[in-house]
């Protein structure tokens, strides 16, 4: 079984949907259609083909937001089609090419309609009632929050189950292999995917706007280094306080690191049981995060530039560093190499 039959099984019987949409907002790839949809009536046509036209035109407005700013946006939404109504948490990303124009978007939505107690969540069409007060006493802006924040824990904690079912297939596959190379494309597939779902599972129980960096970036390291067998090789210099950051950017740097820690598993060893990898996060004076991996393996080749390196790992890497306006460095040192990054962060 192939990676995008394991997809289509995690999600065949849950709530969440991923899709991409090209420039004119025609759709180009579907998992796990809801609405009563197939992949065959949704792919080449737009919103405005499947759906209530205010439910579409509310869509439109989102994602052409999305294609113009190149930011990433969540909202919560009420979705009609032939008169059925479903309530969506829906996350949006730009797609970019090489050269980093936006192609299109990439969408994610959780059906949680369920959650939604008298269904009255705002949207374009409900405005009129804006002012009425609770049967106990709170405002309308008061109970949507609660219900947004109900929504965010839920969904995160759903996406964070859908994610680890496609990381324990990707281990099982990845077990029943004797081919070193399969093995090892495997384990850093299951490594990228352990990487969003350690978000969504700090999401699922921290507020939205704070992940408690170092807390994340250490149960992440322990999933990256138990799929390739390493975690008795790691040792952490994490800083005593408290980093906060956001979902979007605990994901980039999550991601970063994950490549880095990769790389130092695969190519850092002389001999796996004498490497040791150190992980350092400090947030210095002048508003730098400072995260930097440093192995004692056999160090870089001579010469070597990040930016001109051809494998995927660090064209990952660089890509995710640019895109956080940051610094990536490769330091030789006297066993082995270290890699830092350096990301401004908000005052």
């Amino acid at each position: 079984m192939n990676p995008d039959e394991y997809l289509h099984m995690s999600l065949k019987k849950t709530p969440v949907v991923m899709w991409a949409q090209d420039r004119d907002l025609r759709y180009t790839w579907l998992y796990n259609p809801s609405m009563g949809l197939s992949v065959d009536q949704v792919i080449g046509r737009t919103d405005f083909d499947l759906l209530d036209p205010v439910s579409a035109s509310e869509l439109e407005r989102i994602k052409q937001r999305v294609l113009t700013t190149g930011e990433p946006a969540r909202e919560l939404m009420r979705i009609v089609r032939e008169g059925n109504e479903e309530f969506h948490d829906i996350s949006l990303k730009a797609l970019r090419e090489a050269d980093d124009s936006i192609s299109g978007i990439a969408g994610l939505s959780v059906e949680v309609s369920h959650l939604i107690v008298g269904r009255t969540l705002p949207v374009a069409s409900q405005g009129k009632n804006k002012d009425k007060k609770g049967m106990d006493g709170s405002s309308p802006s008061s109970r949507t929050l609660q219900r947004a924040e109900l929504l965010s824990r839920e969904t995160h904690h759903r996406v964070k189950n859908s994610l680890a079912m496609v990381a324990g297939f990707l281990r099982v596959q990845r077990q029943g292999l004797t081919n070193e190379e399969a093995r090892n494309i495997l384990a850093e597939a299951e490594s990228r995917v352990r990487a969003i779902d350690a978000v969504h599972d700090h999401l699922a129980r921290s507020p939205y706007e704070s992940i408690n960096l170092g807390s994340y970036l250490r149960s992440l390291c322990a999933n990256v280094s138990g799929a390739m067998c390493g975690a008795e090789r790691l040792s952490y210099d994490m800083a005593e306080e408290r980093i906060g950051v956001n979902a979007e950017k605990a994901v980039h740097i999550g991601m970063i690191l994950t490549e880095l820690l990769t790389n130092a598993l695969k190519y850092g060893a002389i001999d796996e049981h004498e490497n040791s990898i150190t992980i350092s996060l400090r947030k210095n004076p002048g508003k730098l995060l400072v995260l930097s991996v440093a192995d004692s393996g056999h160090g870089l080749p001579e010469n070597f530039k990040p930016e001109e390196s051809t494998g995927l790992g660090m064209r990952i890497i660089t890509s995710l560093v640019r895109g956080l306006d940051g610094e990536l460095r490769a330091e030789p040192t006297s066993q082995g190499a270290r890699f830092v990054v350096e990301l401004p962060m908000p005052p």
